[in-house]
């Protein structure tokens, strides 16, 4: 049974299996432990791959909730975890854990230009008050 004390970690509400939990980030040592299976998880996925990968990302998730959770078992975090939620587990648990870039610009939309410094040229003058003359 999980122990459903208050969190001792901040992080995102996420509800599985009808509760609601706090999904923290990663700690450092979870991280540096967990670093292969977690690059894995963004190399390519094939059907003979998937299996294995799906494994990876409940250990991911399963430690990020250990943090809070300390007696919810692996074998619980396998059952509560399903195809609909995985990716935004793994979303919530990256972004937490600041692994997670810019992404990918979503279709329709023009990437912006990232600055690099100063503007090159000085922003036009408004136009004078009043009447003009033409």
């Amino acid at each position: 049974m999980t122990d459903m004390s208050t969190p001792k970690f901040d992080g995102e509400k996420v509800r599985l299996g009808g509760r609601e939990y706090i999904l923290p980030s990663l700690s450092v040592k979870q991280t540096r432990q967990l670093w292969e299976k977690i690059r894995g998880l963004n190399k390519g996925i094939t059907e003979d791959s998937l299996p294995d990968k799906q494994h990876d990302a409940v250990e991911v998730i399963h430690a990020a909730l250990s943090r809070n959770y300390p007696s919810m078992t692996f074998d619980e975090v396998d059952e509560l975890v399903d195809m609909n939620n995985m990716g935004n587990l793994l979303r919530v648990v990256s972004g937490q854990s600041g692994l997670t870039g810019p992404g990918p610009v979503p279709a329709g939309e023009a990437a912006q230009p990232s600055s690099t410094g100063p503007t090159s040229t000085e922003p036009s003058s408004p136009a004078p008050a009043g009447p003009t003359n033409t």
